[in-house]
């Protein structure tokens, strides 16, 4: 899903051919939300799929996460890092109890951008094709249909060039 300097994405790796994959894309505006770049990929995108945003990198283990996925049985299962002030607040179980985008002392969790989403489960939660993907969210934690992983290890932003050469 690319909007942000897509034809440089698009230029370096091609159809993914390289690397033993199969890329399709689906360009959309520099502005649109995430929801929006999801609505509007619907099609080409598989029944479960990986979310991942581009401006953070962090290892795991796939195989665990998709265990807990799986576990779970939710729509969508993302990673978080203990974090203050976060977005998130879980319960024993590692269910999402709330998702607040503006980031708060009183939540311990920062969702980091990485999550495994059912796709017709989770567009049930769309309004409209413009919904932004932070209502979505939080329409999901507030009905409990959201787990998590913990990811113990650290993240590494590399949202600027800067910062991805630090890490």
């Amino acid at each position: 899903l690319t909007g942000y300097l897509a034809e440089k994405i698009k230029e370096y790796f091609k159809d993914g051919s390289e690397w033993g994959w199969q890329i399709q894309y689906s360009q959309g505006l520099v502005a649109w939300d995430t929801g929006k770049r999801i609505w509007e990929a619907q099609e080409k995108l598989d029944d479960r799929f990986l979310l991942l945003y581009s401006d953070n990198f962090v290892p795991f283990p796939m195989d665990k996460v998709l265990e807990l996925h799986e576990k779970n049985r939710l729509p969508l299962t993302f990673m978080v890092s203990a974090k203050s002030p976060g977005n998130i607040t879980l319960d024993e179980n590692g269910t999402v109890q709330k998702y607040d985008n503006k980031r708060s002392t009183e939540l311990e969790y920062v969702e980091i951008g990485y999550m495994i989403v059912e796709k017709e489960r989770t567009l049930k939660f769309f309004e409209t094709p413009e919904c932004s993907f932070s209502s979505i969210l939080r329409k999901m934690a507030i009905q409990k249909q959201i787990s998590a992983w913990i990811q113990h290890e650290s993240y590494h932003s590399i949202s600027d060039p800067e910062r991805w050469k630090k890490t």
